[in-house]
Formats: structure tokens, sequence, C-alpha cells
């Protein structure tokens, strides 16, 4: 092939895939924000799965603070 054909070739392929781009530019959009705000809903700092973490975490905490005060009531009620 000559560089001038080859040129055409991929200007016309190239064009093809602008037109493809143009004509779903609001489906691609969509679909990128949509998976944005997916994946920010479920990981991350502030995410779904971490809430859930951290709401373990917190339940166990006040069950140990039960406890501990549980514990040193008796200890206050024999040293007493």
């Amino acid at each position: 092939m000559s560089l001038a054909i080859l040129q055409k070739w991929l200007k016309f392929n190239y064009m093809k895939f602008i037109k493809i781009i143009d004509q779903k530019k609001y489906a691609l959009i969509s679909i990128f924000l949509f998976l944005y705000v997916i994946i920010n809903l479920f990981e991350g700092e502030r995410g779904l799965i971490s809430f859930y973490e951290k709401q373990k975490i917190k339940t166990e905490l006040t069950e140990r603070k039960k406890s501990l005060n549980i514990q040193l009531a008796s200890i206050e009620n024999k040293n007493k």
C-alpha cells in the first residue's frame, strides 16, 4: 500500500470512531457517571461496606464498655 492510501484509510477509520462517539455521547457520559457513583457508594472511607464495619466496631466497643462498667462496679463493691 502506498502512504497516501494508508493515510486515507486511517483517516476514514478515525472519522468512523469519532462519529460513533459523537452519536453515543450521552450514553457514554451516563455510563461513566453511573459507575463513578456506584464505586463511591460501596468503597472508600465513607462507603457502604465501611459503614457496616464501623457499626460492628461500635457495637463491640459498647458491649466492652458495659462489661468493664460491671467489672468496675463489682470491684468497688468488694472494696467497701
